[in-house]
């Protein structure tokens, strides 16, 4: 199939493939089987990453040793729901933006922070109190939705300046 892209610096050229017309020239996977995994991964990546730096604050915050079993122990849960959030959007399928903040960042975030605090209290058999809701609701939000507004604003202003990076 081939697709042309109007708007943009690819304006006018043509891309083969399983691309969507639908989805902006901005966000298109051209038909590069590793550029569509990287696009699929590195999100992942930054989420999983991101969720153990909560960890590591919190247990800093706590003055608990940052050493792996202990940093792995306190973030399992939020990683386990993370797992789960990417697992039931299927945010590897085409036509999946898993970078967007809105809805894919938002789903990942609700669920990471409810099934996360979900696990911890009834399988890790660890506390969950209302000053800890606030704390993780918050903290996730910043972090998982912040690197995505980031990257939002980062082809935002790359769409403005045009190919010429003006």
């Amino acid at each position: 199939m081939m697709v042309s892209l109007r708007g943009g610096p690819h304006d006018g050229k043509t891309l083969s493939g399983a691309d969507s017309p639908s989805v902006p020239w901005t966000d298109r996977i051209y038909s590069n089987d590793m550029s569509h995994r990287a696009s699929r991964i590195v999100p992942l990546l930054f989420d999983v990453v991101l969720v153990i730096i909560f960890a590591a604050i919190g247990r800093g915050s706590h003055a608990e040793a940052l050493n792996p079993p202990g940093l792995l122990g306190t973030a399992w849960p939020f990683l386990v729901a993370l797992a789960l959030a990417w697992l039931v959007g299927r945010f590897w399928r085409p036509g999946r933006r898993p970078s967007r903040v809105a809805p894919e960042g938002v789903y990942v975030w609700i669920i990471t922070v409810a099934l996360g605090l979900t696990t911890r209290v009834l399988v890790a058999k660890d506390t969950a109190e209302v000053p800890f809701i606030m704390v993780a609701t918050i903290s996730l939000a910043v972090l998982l939705l912040g690197w995505r507004l980031i990257a939002l604003l980062v082809r935002t202003a790359g769409n403005r300046s045009g190919p010429s990076g003006r």
